[in-house]
């Protein structure tokens, strides 16, 4: 999580995941630093943290603040506490991963307009329950609880796909770092640095582009299920 003020933060530490607590000294560095970290919504301050970590040639913080930022854009979203690991790793994080591997599954063609098909969002749940660990331990876990179930029904319905396949490059590229390269394929560290400009671009292009018509989405989602 990125956010203005980090005191918010302090006052529940048992609230925060792994991931977040090492990005403290790094928010804190950064906000003493520059100016341009004060802004109105949590994701962009982490758009500069990202910008940030490029400029210092802190890539692994980078690939951090950006897979972060962009969970912290979609709780936003999707009115999701963007503190609670549950609802956080456990609602966005485990929604991405299951419209990416679905997405991976019928060979990259799955199209907006499919997605609010209720036969489509069933399937994707089942593929990714097959196919992910994580995933099956959460919608498991959610047998019976209907508001966590609608809310993963509006996610994989409405959820941009060019946002899921961004979310596994940078948590890929994040990944190859903390493993220290010893993966199948790995990459350079000029390539990472790279890459991770590369997928700060893509998200920014997105929100520039695609945000009205994302939000208009959502919003027509909902307004059907009522």
């Amino acid at each position: 999580m990125l956010i203005r003020d980090l005191r918010e933060v302090e006052k529940d530490r048992s609230k925060q995941t792994m991931e977040i607590i090492p990005l403290h000294r790094l928010l804190e560095q950064a906000k003493e630093s520059f100016s341009r970290f004060e802004r109105e919504r949590d994701y962009e301050i982490g758009l500069e943290v990202v910008k940030w970590s490029i400029q210092n040639n802190m890539t692994q913080q980078g690939y951090t603040a950006l897979e972060e930022t962009m969970k912290t854009f979609l709780c936003d979203i999707y009115r999701v506490d963007n503190i609670s690991e549950e609802d956080r790793d456990g609602v966005i994080g485990t929604m991405m991963n299951a419209l990416y591997y679905y997405n991976k599954k019928t060979g990259f063609e799955l199209i907006k307009e499919e997605q609010f098909d209720s036969e489509i969002c069933q399937d994707i749940k089942n593929y990714a329950v097959n196919e992910d660990k994580f995933a099956r331990y959460q919608f498991l876990n959610a047998e019976g609880d209907e508001k966590k179930i609608e809310k993963y029904n509006e996610i994989l319905a409405t959820l941009p796909i060019e946002i899921a396949m961004l979310g596994n490059d940078v948590k890929d590229g994040r990944n190859d770092i903390n493993h220290f390269g010893f993966n199948i394929n790995p990459v350079s560290a000029e390539r990472l640095k790279e890459n991770l400009k590369n997928y700060l671009d893509r998200f920014e292009k997105f929100l520039q582009e695609n945000l009205d018509e994302f939000i208009k989405l959502v919003e027509d989602y909902r307004r059907l299920e009522k």
